[in-house]
């Protein structure tokens, strides 16, 4: 388009082409959907028709999730023995199957997805989900990228298992979780119309921040229903791996969180979720976001970017940073 990207972010181009950003924006539907089945068959969803998918599933051996896995695999309990790790991945494997036929070439998987420490059948051990997942989408046909690890911030840096200060049976302790991230094979089509790079695009202090492999980003509040991730993942994710209109998916929606941070990013958000309950008290609005809702939103993002004037008219709620390190 005879232009090129600004370090400050997007406010730059839209300045000079919000009447043709706004023109696109009103002929497209970006109203979120979301199915309350399992995620093994999403038969709503065209081959190929998935920008990006951001998702965090339920983790195999972690306790909170034992019931789900009971009920997916037909057993009375879970886990009964160190077996049950690879039969909660085999369920996982079917969704990452489906998740390949969706995605469009080029396309992105991002997997937000923590290790367990348990002690089944009597043997303390680390079971390593984020490696049978990155096996299962290698093997499955997907392009391994760098991945990112999360680490969260503690207010109880010197928790530890084991020992004390004798070792040698003392434990690491896990408090990271990892973000993997695949790409399907195959020559993606670029964004059209190309503006939509533009108005898409990150200033440089968030490119900085954005791809270096540690990520610090306080968690979000647990529940019993719910362990959702905080809305700075997804927000970073949607933001690094899709444009203006790309269609965002989550197979295992939980409370919305991703399709909250599409649907307010001017993606077309589309979700997953087994459990009825979650799906309908899902935090999502039915509708889709208005032009000026998400103009709005990319304007108070970057309102106090250095060397920009603040924008007039925009929202007023402040700008989600992550935690001081």
């Amino acid at each position: 388009m005879g232009t090129s990207p600004s370090p400050e972010g997007p406010l730059p181009f839209l300045a000079t082409h919000e009447a043709e950003v706004r023109h696109w924006l009103e002929g497209m539907d970006l109203t979120p959907r979301v199915w309350a089945h399992s995620a093994e068959e999403m038969v709503e969803v065209p081959p190929g028709s998935v920008d990006l998918i951001v998702t965090s599933p339920p983790y195999p051996m972690v306790e909170r999730w034992d019931a789900l896995f009971a009920r997916v695999l037909g057993l009375p309990s879970f886990p009964r023995d160190p077996g049950d790790f690879d039969r909660a991945h085999g369920y996982l494997d079917r969704v990452w199957e489906d998740c390949r036929r969706v995605l469009r070439p080029g396309g992105i998987l991002a997997v937000n997805i923590g290790d367990a420490t348990r002690t089944v059948g009597g043997r303390f051990l680390c079971y390593p989900n984020h490696a049978r997942v990155t096996e299962a989408l290698r093997r499955g046909g997907l392009e391994p990228l760098v991945p990112l690890l999360w680490k969260k911030p503690t207010n109880k840096p010197n928790a530890f298992l084991g020992s004390g200060f004798l070792p040698p049976h003392a434990y690491v302790t896990l408090d990271c979780e990892h973000i993997l991230l695949f790409r399907k094979p195959g020559r993606p089509l670029p964004p059209d119309p190309p503006f939509r790079r533009y108005v898409s695009q990150y200033s440089k202090a968030e490119r900085d921040l954005w791809f270096s492999q540690v990520w610090e980003v306080r968690g979000a509040p647990q529940t019993r229903e719910t362990a959702p991730f905080p809305e700075e993942i997804p927000r970073r994710l949607v933001r690094m791996f899709s444009c203006l209109g790309d269609t965002v998916l989550d197979p295992f929606a939980g409370s919305g969180t991703t399709l909250r941070v599409a649907r307010e990013w001017g993606r077309r958000a589309l979700g997953y979720e087994l459990d009825l309950s979650l799906a309908s008290q899902m935090d999502l609005p039915s509708g889709p976001p208005t032009v000026q809702e998400i103009l709005d939103r990319i304007r108070a993002e970057y309102r106090c970017a250095p060397g920009l004037p603040p924008t007039p008219g925009a929202i007023s709620a402040p700008r989600s940073r992550p935690p001081p390190r």
